[in-house]
Parts: structure tokens; C-alpha cells; sequence
């Protein structure tokens, strides 16, 4: 914590209604003891449309200000410039509600001679952020609030239900994540030594502030206590305002805490810009800052950088022009007045970039949507085109202007093995749930809800429910052998069913019902199997998240099953979850231990976490039902067509699994057919060539930078190596598209178990793989011990996949006729 006598040195304002205004070189000074920075030159405040006429002559005349740079979002200009023109009207967000006609944003700003510039970082992107974190009632009610001129009401529902629960470092963060292109803007201008000096502000020079001021301190590796009392002493200095800003507070339903300045703030973002960029200066790369140009100047309080693109100037005079040249490969200069924002971030990214050097194709060095126009436009052909890129330039590939994909298999176990320097990119999970194991980018978050579900998920938990497992796949079976056998039945669907009723009776103790549905055709099943694909469209456009949500859930809704598939998964998700959250004592009737017993603190216990929020708790549930229900389901029916399609492996299949099991109708137990060898290896191959999630799972450098495979990565650089390219590596699976049970036979089959990862590997593993095991060895031999199958109408096309996060099949669905099996 920074200590009180810090604080009590910065200096106060020196004026009476310009709150919050200090010369920020002039505080890191005096706080240090000695001169670091140049006086003068970067101040902070509140806003001066608060200011009397005389105090903002006093920045013109005294301090020679030149520029002001307003955070401020265009409803609190609004709001701001309408309490300056309307005495009655005061200054904070109850106004919002009135109709009165919007002014013109440098009307609620008027510091005499300057030329004021804006960049919101909480703006549109911010706000999208926030209404993705909405429930769907929460959303109708904003919807219904904000269209019936209710606005205050609508903000306080985001205010409750999104911001609240982040918290103030929360939303630090999320802001210099989802505004990446206002901080790439506000940096533009800082790198112009023509702006200064510069004044900095937001409403109350507190928040959207102190994290410029912070990215800047930072960059300027001012110690981290000095920042600290900086930030801190805000608190003091808007004192005078205290009444208000409760107000303002208590209109948008956040709670008092939001009023200070957490001691743990700076340092809180100081850590997260480590962990998740490498420092500041990787952050700074990372959304398009040029770091190969950063320098120190000496009269200067920032280190000047070269950014892409220019912040539009709205004051008197129009500045913001870069000086200086780039430099080009040609010989010679060109003058950036000349070019382009877009055309100086090209040039950058494809000649200046610390990845320049990595082969690939220059579209991906240009743009991230290159990954996205296969992924989305070309329908899941991600992989495809990767197999071909890797044929063209080798072992390591640049596919985005930050991304690197390899192809050697010894670069898995370095990027995702446990103790790793290596962390999630959220960009791949942006159509998850944030706040759960599988979707949250914090590593500390993530384990600690994993360590608290993760029980559930034993070897010993799995061998205690396993008769609820067995349960299921006896009546899969069953219905299997009853079926008519003129007609083939999709397996794919009842793998599917089966794994889906599974995974819901053994996390949440109450079936689904999939197993019911005639045909094993459960709506629930085509629209679980519409989320990947969505997925990736989320991936590449997040903004779409909470339209999309909306549109589904509140007007499509009575359209079409698929659509109510997801609601009444959601409602029934959602009945339980409220159930246990308002009774937790309900837990104690559960007929066995679920993943709520794990996650919801009851009277006569404390779960290992803090009780999650309904949100989290649901987005916890649907993930794991996701996660659950496609790797065993297309493990199974990927090894039942090799099966089928080949005589030799069936019967080979099929003796083992008589001799171990006397009769069709005998008990199938998984500590007995986990030790069959053949049984063993043909599940092997099956999750060999089926892969798990087949997209690559994308992880950011989170150290000072490392070597992979010959190739320099510096940190915050997105690298990857899909599963794929694992499974499939020639020269560890000979002839690797062949279905070959008997190469995990051989006496060097141990060495492959390194190279099969359709569970992943390291600290973000699939948590449930015990529980697929378990699945997969009795779906297995339950099916090639009472069924007599005979495989229908597939062929090899029909198992060639789609890169939807998880591979989906292009053709086909494997069909086959079913009898029962003689004994």
C-alpha cells in the first residue's frame, strides 16, 4: 500500500472548482525525492467544463496548455454541456434522461487556445463488453428502458448486473482490452511533442485518468509506489464532490466502494498488463504501437513512440500530425503526411514487426481476418489451409499480424504443458462464458475454479458414479438393439445422446432426457452442435455477441426448435441453479455429488470458492455440457466406421470383448475392460483421429520472450500448434490417416502416449477426462459386445471434418443397421 506520507506530499489542486488538477512531472518529482521527469508538461484533473471562466484562463496563461485530451464518453459530454448552459440542470447522470438536443462535444470543454482531442475508453466496444455480461431478462428490461426514453433506469441495470460485479480493477482491465483503438489514438497524440503540454482528463479525473496516467508512469518505469500515491491521492482531491458522485453512483446501482482508490489498483494493473502482454511495452505492441521505435527523450514525460493511427482533433486549431519519417526498404523516406493510417500500420506489421521475419502469407502479416475468412467465410477450412501454408514455409507460419502456428509436435508440449510461460488468448474464447474454467483467460481465476470442480472429476469420483454412467449407455444400447432393422440408425446422434445425458445426470444429478427423443433426435443436440460453429463467428466479430443472444433468444424463439433447444436448456439450467442458489440446503437431497456440491457453500459446508454468480454458474454448466458431449460422442463414431470398414480389426474387436464378457446381458465394468489391450488400443486411435478440439488453441507469451522451434517470439506474440498436426505427424504415427490399433501395441508404443493430446495437456486440460475414459470404455465395449453392426451409405468424405472449434463432419452422418448380437 503506498504510504500516507506519499499521499499527503502530492500536491492539491491549486484551484477552488477545477478539481483534481496536479503537473503530474511535478508530482513523480517531489515524490521521489529528485527530478525524473520534465515539470509542465502532462497534467491531469477533472473536468474543466467544471472550472470558473478565470481558472480556465489561469491553463491557458500559467501552465501554457496547448492540449487537452478528454476520456470522456459523448453522453457525459452531453450531460456536462448542458449543466454549463442550464444552471438548473446539475451535472450528473439524472439528466441523462432529458430530451434536450445533444450540443456539440467542444461546447462542454471551452479551455481557451487549445485544441482539445477525444478518445472515450469506454465507448462503443467498452459497451458491448458490459451488455455481453447481461442476462437475457436483464436485457429485454435495458431494451424496454432504453426505448421508452428511460435511460437512467437502463444504465442502472448495466451498472448492477455488469459493472458492479467486475469491480474497479476489473473494468481497468476490460477497458484497455476492449479499447484498444482509443489507447492506440490517445498514445498517437502523446508521441506528438507538439501537443505539449497536455492536459488529461475524465469526468471526475479519477478512473479512465489514473489508467492513462498509469500506462504512462509505467512506460516511464516510475516506481510503482510513486504511481500509487498519485493514484491515490484522487481520492482526497474529490473530496469537495463527494455528494455528487454518491449520486451519480447511487443512479447507476454501483456500490460506495466504486468512490475510492483501491490501494491494489495500480499494482492490480500493473500485474495484468505482465501477465497478459509482457509488461507495458508489449501491451503497447500488442494493440499496434510501434515498440520498435520507442526512445527515451529527455524532455519529454513519456517515452515518445510511433504509433499507426492519428487522433482526429475536434478543437480550434487542428494538430495531431506525426512528424518525422518511416523508413521503407527503398532507399530514401516517405513523408507519413503521405500516406495512410491503414497504409503505415501495413507497412509496420509487414516490414518493422519483431514477426517480420516469420514466413507467411501477407495478408495474414496485414490482418487478423485472414484467420477469420477461413475460419467463417470459407466454413471451417482453418486447418486445411494451414496444412497447406506449412507445406509452403515450413515448420513455423505467421497466420496473423501477431500469431504464429507451428507444425513440429515437439512444440506442444513447450506452448501447453503444466508450469508453462504461456496463458489463453481470449480471443479464442470470446463466444465462451468469461467467468469459467474453460473460458476464462486469468490463469488464477481459472484455477482456482478448476481446483474447485476438479474433485468431481477423480479417477475415485468417476468409479463411485460409474453406475450412473453405465445406466445410460445400457439404455443407449438397448435402444440400439431394438431398433428396426430395415432402417439404419445415425450413430453420430446416439453418441451424442448418450454422452450428452451422461455428462448432465453426472454433473447436475437429474437427467436430460436425450436418450427419450425418438431416433435419438433431441433438439438440444442440433443446437449444442450449432454452438461451435457460432463460435468462431463470435471469435471474429465479439460485438455480435449480445445481438445475436438477443435476436435468438427473445424474437426467434418461437421459430424454430433449434432455437428453443438452447432456451429450454438455458430454463432448465437456470430453474436448477436459482433453485440451489435461494435453498443451498437442497443439495443434501441430490441423489449423488454434482458439480453445484463443488461450486455453492451450504450451512453444513463451505465450497472450496466463493459462491459464483447465477451468470457463471450457468455459463460453468453449458460448458461443461459442451465440452462433455463432442470429444467422446465423435471419438466413438470415428472409431465405429474404421471398425466397421475393416473385418479384420472387428473380429479382433469383437473375440477380445466375448472372452472378457461371457454373455450380451453380462455387467460391463470399467475397472474390468480398461485393461483389454485391443479394446484399449482401438479407443486410442479412435481419439487419434477424431483430435478433440481440432481449431488451435491459441496461447500469448506471458515472459520476456523465448525460442520455439528456431523462431524468436517475443512476448505477447499469440503462438499455437493445432492437435492435428500432432495426430497426423507422419514421422510419429507412420501412414497417420490409416486406423491402425496395433501401432499402440508395439513394444515403442509408450512413446506415443506423449504425442496424443485430444484432452489437451498441462494446467487447462479437459478437466473431465476421467469421466470420458470411463465413456468411452463402456460405449465401446458395450456396443461391439450386444450390437451386430453393419455400416450404411458412409465413406471416407464423410469423415473428413470442418474446423468448428471442434471438427464437425462435412458429409454423412455414420450410419449403420443394428441386431442384436448373439452371444
Amino acid at each position: 500500500m503506498a504510504d500516507s506520507a506519499l499521499i499527503n506530499a502530492v500536491p492539491r489542486s491549486p484551484f477552488e472548482t477545477l478539481l483534481n488538477f496536479r503537473d503530474v512531472g511535478e508530482t513523480v518529482n517531489i515524490l521521489h525525492g529528485s527530478p525524473i521527469l520534465r515539470p509542465g508538461v502532462l497534467f491531469r484533473s477533472a473536468q474543466p467544463s467544471t472550472a470558473s471562466d478565470e481558472e480556465l484562463a489561469v491553463l491557458t496563461n500559467k501552465y501554457k496548455l496547448k492540449s487537452v485530451l478528454d476520456l470522456r464518453t459523448q453522453s457525459e459530454l452531453d450531460v456536462a454541456a448542458r449543466a454549463r448552459q442550464n444552471a438548473h440542470i446539475t451535472a450528473d447522470f439524472s439528466s441523462l434522461n432529458s430530451t434536450t438536443s445533444s450540443p456539440s462535444p467542444t461546447g462542454s470543454i471551452n479551455v481557451p487556445n487549445t485544441s482539445t482531442y477525444y478518445a472515450s475508453l469506454t465507448g462503443r466496444a467498452f459497451q458491448l463488453m458490459l451488455l455481453w455480461r447481461l442476462s437475457w431478462r436483464s436485457m429485454g428490461r435495458l431494451i424496454y428502458n432504453m426505448s421508452t426514453g428511460n435511460r437512467l433506469a437502463g444504465m442502472a441495470i448495466i451498472g448492477s448486473e455488469a459493472m458492479a460485479p467486475r469491480g474497479l480493477l476489473g473494468l481497468a482491465t476490460d477497458t484497455l482490452t476492449s479499447s484498444s483503438a482509443e489507447v492506440r489514438s490517445m498514445f498517437t497524440l502523446l508521441a506528438d511533442p507538439a501537443t505539449y503540454p497536455i492536459l488529461v482528463h475524465c469526468t471526475h479525473g479519477k478512473d479512465r485518468t489514473g489508467i492513462t496516467i498509469i500506462l504512462l508512469l509505467l512506460l516511464c518505469e516510475v516506481d510503482l509506489n510513486i504511481i500509487r500515491a498519485d493514484y491515490m491521492a484522487t481520492e482526497r482531491e474529490l473530496e469537495p464532490a463527494m455528494d455528487k458522485r454518491l449520486n451519480e453512483l447511487h443512479a447507476l446501482a454501483l456500490p460506495d466502494e466504486f468512490l475510492g482508490c483501491p490501494p491494489g489498483f495500480v499494482g492490480g494493473v500493473a500485474a495484468w498488463l505482465q501477465e497478459q502482454h509482457g509488461g507495458i511495452e508489449g501491451y503497447l505492441q500488442n494493440i499496434g504501437v510501434n515498440s520498435d521505435t520507442m526512445t527515451r527523450r529527455s524532455n519529454e514525460v513519456v517515452k515518445v513512440v510511433t504509433l499507426q493511427l492519428q487522433l482526429t482533433p475536434l478543437g480550434p486549431e487542428i494538430r495531431g500530425n506525426l512528424s518525422g519519417l518511416i523508413p521503407i526498404r527503398q532507399s530514401g523516406a516517405l513523408d507519413r503526411s503521405a500516406i495512410s493510417p491503414c497504409s503505415e500500420v501495413g507497412i509496420h506489421r509487414r516490414y518493422f514487426h519483431p514477426l517480420s521475419r516469420v514466413p507467411g502469407p501477407l495478408m495474414a502479416a496485414l490482418t487478423d481476418y485472414y484467420v477469420m475468412y477461413y475460419e467463417v467465410v470459407k466454413d471451417g477450412s482453418l486447418v486445411d489451409q494451414l496444412e497447406k501454408l506449412h507445406a509452403i514455409y515450413g515448420p513455423a507460419v505467421r497466420i496473423g499480424p501477431n500469431s504464429v502456428h507451428f507444425s513440429n509436435p515437439d512444440v506442444y508440449d513447450k506452448i501447453y504443458t503444466r508450469g508453462t510461460a504461456f496463458v489463453k488468448d481470449i480471443a479464442l474464447y470470446r463466444g465462451f462464458p468469461e467467468e469459467t474454467t474453460f473460458g476464462s483467460a486469468d490463469p488464477v481465476f481459472a484455477k482456482a475454479r478448476r481446483d474447485a470442480i476438479s474433485p468431481l472429476f477423480s479417477r475415485r469420483a468417476v468409479s463411485k458414479l460409474e453406475p450412473f454412467v453405465r445406466e445410460k449407455v445400457d439404455k443407449m444400447t438397448e435402444k440400439l438393439v431394438q431398433h428396426d432393422e430395415r432402417r439404419p440408425v445415425d450413430l453420430f446422434r446416439a453418441f451424442r445422446a448418450v454422452s450428452l445425458e451422461v455428462i448432465f445426470s453426472y454433473c447436475f444429478g437429474e437427467p436430460c432426457n436425450a436418450l427419450d427423443a425418438s431416433n435419438f433426435d433431441d433438439p438440444l443436440l442440433a443446437d449444442l452442435a450449432s454452438f461451435a460453429r457460432m463460435n468462431m463467428v463470435f471469435k471474429a466479430f465479439p460485438a455480435l455477441v449480445p445481438l445475436v443472444q438477443a435476436i435468438l433468444t427473445k424474437i426467434l424463439k418461437p421459430f424454430g426448435r433449434r432455437v428453443a433447444g438452447r432456451s429450454l436448456l438455458t430454463d432448465k439450467l437456470l430453474a436448477q441453479i436459482d433453485l440451489l442458489l435461494e435453498s443451498p440446503a437442497l443439495l443434501e437431497d441430490a441423489p449423488h455429488e454434482t458439480v453445484y456440491h463443488h461450486l455453492i457453500s451450504t450451512d453444513s459446508g463451505e465450497a472450496s470458492v466463493e459462491t459464483p454468480s447465477r451468470q457463471s454458474l450457468l455459463g460453468e454448466a453449458i460448458n461443461l455440457l459442451l465440452a462433455g458431449n463432442h470429444t467422446v460422442a465423435a471419438a466413438c463414431a470415428v472409431g465405429c466406421y474404421h471398425i466397421l470398414s475393416n473385418k479384420d480389426i472387428l473380429h479382433k474387436l469383437v473375440v477380445e470383448l466375448k472372452n472378457a464378457i461371457p454373455q450380451p446381458s453380462s455387467l460391463i465394468e470399467f475397472d474390468v475392460v480398461e485393461k483389454l489391450p485391443y479394446l484399449t488400443a482401438v479407443i486410442k486411435e479412435s481419439l487419434r483421429l477424431s483430435h478433440g478440439v481440432v481449431s488451435p488453441m491459441l496461447r500469448k507469451v506471458n515472459t520476456d520472450g523465448m525460442v520455439l522451434d528456431g523462431i524468436a517470439v517475443p512476448p505477447g506474440t499469440t503462438v499455437a500448434i493445432g492437435n492435428t498436426f500432432v495426430h497426423l505427424n507422419p514421422d510419429i504415427f507412420p501412414n497417420p490417416h490409416t486406423f491402425d490399433p496395433e501401432r499402440w501395441l508395439q513394444g515403442d508404443s509408450a512413446i506415443l502416449e506423449n504425442y496424443l493430446v485430444p484432452f489437451s495437456k498441462g494446467q487447462r486440460n479437459c478437466v473431465g477426462m476421467n469421466l470420458a475414459w470411463c465413456e468411452l470404455y463402456l460405449i465401446f465395449a458395450s456396443v461391439f459386445r450386444r450390437v451386430d453392426l453393419e455400416l450404411h451409405d458412409s465413406s471416407p468424405e464423410d469423415m473428413k471434418f470442418k474446423a468448428h472449434f471442434v471438427g464437425t463432419f462435412r458429409g454423412n452422418p455414420v450410419r449403420a443397421f443394428t441386431k442384436p448380437m448373439t452371444a
